[in-house]
Parts: structure tokens; sequence; C-alpha cells
């Protein structure tokens, strides 16, 4: 039994949701031998070219389920996003990562999985689980363990261990192909140099500085055609790759008590207080009574709830006070101990809720509204009939866990969209909640590429602002002479600006903001040189390089190579560029993933 719960509590502590992600999915393989289902239309999804059928994939969620609470410290139950995107990796990592191991050829032989056990190289997971008085890894308790694990007395232990065991190899695969690539990550001596001269070396710049927002669209805008606007849009379609998604207009009905729902749970407490001055046990009472946690509480007199602060003093044994609203609830309170700094209360909280009839009045409305309307236009002038807030909400993909601001009750929104929905459709009636909702789709994007007129405005933006660039360094061009000559001649929009310390890791430039297009034509100019006009992301330059003092070399950049090395490895400030998500993220993009879970989430 002591094992057991050893085990119990060492579960939350060692386990995370990404390595059961890497690793509990082979073991699946095994256990739910999805091989053996069929194919066909009864499909969630495609991973590396292998169907996933709704009957693995559910089989697969039940076990992540358990598994997620047995591992919950608090043996919480996990909720479905949580279940539902584990789920998802796990088989992500058995139909993508498994193909990766194959052909790279790594395994775990018999030997290394020994070592893991019962060697010299015990698996962390393992000695996390076996911790003797002193925290530290109990090799006996673990031996006698392994050695009699199928004897009915460890029956308990090794239904946990059966989970763990299978785990082993596959974390080690896991290990080795990251190690795999951090090994093969490195930065030249070359690398180094450069990090330490955009570090170090210093411009001293002027520069000659147009924003585009002080020319006129008008000046441009008869330039810019459908035409050149499609061919922009053809030139960079892949930037406009997308997933699926759904847009909807949407309308609440919240459920909030009435008056007279606030009334109704005032006389209730007054009802409660009449009761409450001649029962024979307060804290029992109290706590069959209140939607609190606790009856009966110890208070310091310096320390009382209100309102019973303002009598400290004059409190006795049997005074009632309340019932007192407290925002959405009434508190009620008896004096039933009585010390000489300390008082014994037993308290009832009754919440404010909604009654039967207010819910239903709610209902009521939202059934109205949702059988007054069959389409987007009836639905917005309904709405505005009824001065109702209409609510937008784009780009939402088939996996959101809800709807914009709802909460994520409301994912049953978004498998309408996905499941039954067409353009146009009005919903039945969903419950979030505290509140009735209605909606509507407005929109459908399949995977693919955005279509041409939902970024025809976006692709406008740009051209015009190209157009301005080219329009700005003509005229530019037409002057010469100094910086501040050029810009008194091309007129008040055109300023002048200096830097004395720029480097180039700073990527920014003063009055001109974030633009690493600028510093890094800036640093390609010798001492003296002078740029011709340059477009940049938010209007156009002439820079001069004044002066440029170059740090002096020094004999070993190896501390600034590793530097970049590390950064690689684990990302920086940024663990999501670390290799390991880098990793994942990679192998994941490349597994030509087909998701359709909505089918069954």
């Amino acid at each position: 039994m002591a094992l057991i719960n050893t085990l119990r509590n060492k579960m939350g502590k060692i386990v995370v949701a990404f390595v059961a992600v890497a690793i509990l999915s082979f073991t699946l393989n095994d256990i739910l031998g999805s091989n053996s289902l069929f194919l066909g239309d009864n499909v969630v999804g495609e991973i590396s070219g292998e169907k996933i059928t709704i009957e693995e994939y559910r089989n697969n969620s039940d076990y992540m389920e358990r598994y997620l609470q047995l591992t919950n410290p608090y043996g919480q139950t996990p909720t479905d996003a949580i279940v539902n995107q584990n789920t998802w990796m796990w088989l992500i990592s058995q139909y993508a990562f498994s193909k990766q191991y194959r052909e790279l050829g790594l395994t775990v032989g018999p030997d290394e999985l020994w070592d893991l056990l019962q060697g010299s190289n015990i698996d962390p997971t393992v000695q996390s689980f076996f911790r003797g008085p002193d925290g530290q890894f109990d090799r006996q308790t673990f031996e006698d363990f392994y050695r009699n694990r199928n004897n009915p007395q460890y029956a308990g232990a090794k239904s946990i261990w059966d989970v763990i065991y299978p785990s082993l190899i596959p974390s080690r695969e896991r290990l080795k192909y990251e190690n795999l690539v951090i090994k093969s990550t490195y930065a030249t001596q070359e690398e180094g140099m450069m990090d330490y001269h955009s570090q170090s070396d210093v411009a001293e710049v002027k520069y000659l500085y147009v924003p585009y927002y002080t020319l006129s669209d008008t000046v441009v805008s008869e330039q810019v055609s459908d035409a050149k606007l499609r061919e922009r849009y053809n030139k960079n379609k892949k930037r406009y790759k997308v997933e699926d998604q759904r847009s909807l207009k949407y309308v609440v009905f919240p459920v909030v008590p009435s008056a007279d729902d606030t009334l109704a749970i005032r006389e209730e407490m007054e009802d409660l207080a009449e009761e409450f001055t001649n029962v024979d046990d307060d804290e029992l009472f109290a706590s069959a009574n209140t939607d609190g946690i606790a009856g009966y509480t110890k208070y310091a007199k310096s320390a009382l709830p209100y309102p019973l602060n303002e009598r400290a003093d004059s409190l006795m044994a049997g005074d009632i006070i309340g019932p007192v609203l407290d925002g959405s609830r009434f508190n009620l309170f008896k004096v039933t101990d009585v010390l000489e700094d300390t008082l014994g209360i037993s308290s009832i909280e009754r919440l404010i809720t909604p009654s039967d009839a207010t819910i239903d009045e709610e209902y009521r409305k939202a059934d109205l509204f949702q059988s007054q309307v069959s389409n987007i236009e009836e639905f917005e002038a309904k709405a505005e009939e009824l001065e109702m807030e209409v609510i937008e909400e784009k780009e939402i993909g088939p996996m959101d866990d809800g709807v914009g601001n709802l909460t994520r009750t409301s994912r049953n929104m978004v498998q309408w969209l996905y499941r039954d929905a067409k353009v146009g459709a009005v919903s039945d009636i969903f419950d979030v909640e505290d509140k009735y909702v209605v909606a509507v789709m407005t929109g459908k994007i399949e995977k693919g590429f955005k279509p041409f007129p939902l970024v025809e405005n976006e692709i406008r933006v740009e051209v015009i602002r190209d157009l301005k660039a080219e329009y700005i360094k003509s005229k530019l061009k037409e002057a010469s002479g100094t910086l501040n000559e050029i810009a008194v001649a091309y007129g008040e929009d055109a300023g002048v600006f200096e830097s004395n310390d720029l480097k180039l890791e700073s990527n920014s430039l003063p009055n001109v903001g974030f633009d690493p297009i600028a510093v890094g034509k800036i640093f390609s100019l010798e001492s003296g040189e002078m740029s011709e006009p340059f477009a940049t992301e938010n209007g156009v330059l002439i820079a001069e390089m004044v002066n440029f003092t170059k740090a002096p070399e020094v004999a070993d950049y190896s501390a600034f190579s590793e530097a970049i090395k590390t950064i690689r490895i684990y990302g920086g400030n940024n663990f999501e560029n670390g290799v390991s998500s880098r990793i994942y993220n990679l192998v994941e993009r490349n597994a030509e993933i087909d998701d359709r879970r909505y089918k069954v989430y």
C-alpha cells in the first residue's frame, strides 16, 4: 500500500503533458490495436498518410482521459479541450515521429533498456517514483517491486506501472532524436565575429526621412487597377494560405436574476433567520443551508467580516445579524461562541440566482427571435428592431475552444459551424453558461488560400504604399546637395535626423522606429557615403554615413558563437524557438495533416 501511495503522490510531479504526448501514443498503438479498425468515410483526420478513424480516436481519447486523471496530483478530471489536444498530439507522435525514427534507424536496444531500469543510468522517471525517506532514489525498493511486480500484492502499483513502463523506450527515442539535432547545432567563429560587431560597431549617421502617411492616397490612387491588385495577389499567394475558417454573428439573451428573484431569496433568508434562532446545533444548521463552504468560523474580534465588525464589542451568543446583501449573495450570521478575543460565527450564504421563471422567460425571448429570422438580413434587421447588439466573430477554426469572448462552453457553436451550418443559416438556441445565444453563419473559407476579395483591401494598401515610395523617391532624386538641401527642395514633409551611436543590432532608428531594412542599408555604407533614396516599411530614406567606428578585433569569438548556439537550442527568452518545440512544429508541419476532429469534439 505504501508503494501505491508513493506512486500516486509522485505522478503529478514527474509527468508533464508534452512528455505524455511524445510517449503514450506508442503505448496506445499496442494497447488499442488501431490498425485493426476499418477505414473509409468514418475518419476524423489523416496524419502522414494514415487515416484516423472515429473509433481509434475515441479509444485514444478515452485512454488519454484516464491517463491525465491518473497523473493529476489532485485526481481532477481533465477538461474535454485538454483531453482532445493531448490525444491529437499523441497521434501525431505515433504516426509522424515514429516515421522519422524508422528512417533514421533510431532504436533503443535490450541493453539500453536494462540500463534504464537497473543499470547505472536509471531513467529519471523511474527514480522519481521510487524514493526513500531521504527523497533520493531507493534502488532496493524498486528492484523488489520489479522482481515481484506480477505478485497480487503489488496489483495496485502494477496498474500504474503498466502505464509508466511502456513510456520508457519512446521517451528515450525522443530524447535521442532531439539530441541528434542538438549535437548538430552549432555557430561558426565567423558568425560569432559578426555577432560581436553587430553589438560593438558604432555608426554616426544622418538621414532624411519622408513617411508614407505624409502623402495623400489620392496622389497615386488612379494608378491602382484591378489587374495590378490581382497580379500582386497571384505573385504573393502563399502569404494568404489559410486553414478552414468560419464566420458568424450572434445575439445574446443574458440570464440574470430579476428583482423578484432577489426578493424571493431575501424572504427565504428571513425565514431561515427565524429558524436559526431556535436550532440546537448552529454549525450543523448553517452547513446544511449554506451555498458557501464553511458553516462555522472563528474570528478575532479585530477581523470580523462586514457587518459584524461594526458591532464587535456588543455581540452576544445567539445574536443573529442579517440577511445582509453582499454583491450577488445574501449573508446570514449567528454568534455561536463568545470568547475573550474571539467569536465563533455560524454563517449561511445564499447566492442570488435566476429562478426557473426567469430562465424560462429568457429562453422564450430567444426562441421567439430565432423563429422570426431565417437569413443574415432578417437576423440583423430583427436585432436592430429589438435594439440588441450583434456581435461578429471571424476566422473561427474547427478546433477553437469556443467563439470569441464566450466561454469554452460555446464549443458547440464551433461544431455547428463545421458540422451542420451553411452561409446564411440561423442556429438553434445555444445554452452558454449564464446566457442563451442565437447565431447566423456569415462566411466560410476552405483550407487553401484566402479568396482575392477577402484580401483585396490589404493588397490595395500595400500597392498604394509601393506607389507612394516610387513617387517620393523620384521627387527626392530631382534634388541634389546635402541632406538638408534635399529636404528643403522636397518640402516640409521631409525631416532630417541624426544618430551618433547607432548599432546594427538595434534594428531601429530615432524618429523612424523599428526598421531593420533601413539599419542594414546604413551599415552597408562607407564613411562619408550617401545612399540613393530607398523604400522601407514606413517611408523613404536617404542615409549618410557620417562616421563609422569599427570595434577592434578580438583573438577569440567563441563566447559569441556559444551564445548564438545556446539561443538556437533553447530559444533564448522564447521557448517556442527552442529545439524541442521547433522539432515538433516541423514534424507536424510536414506530416500532411488533415484535421476533422470536429466530428467527435
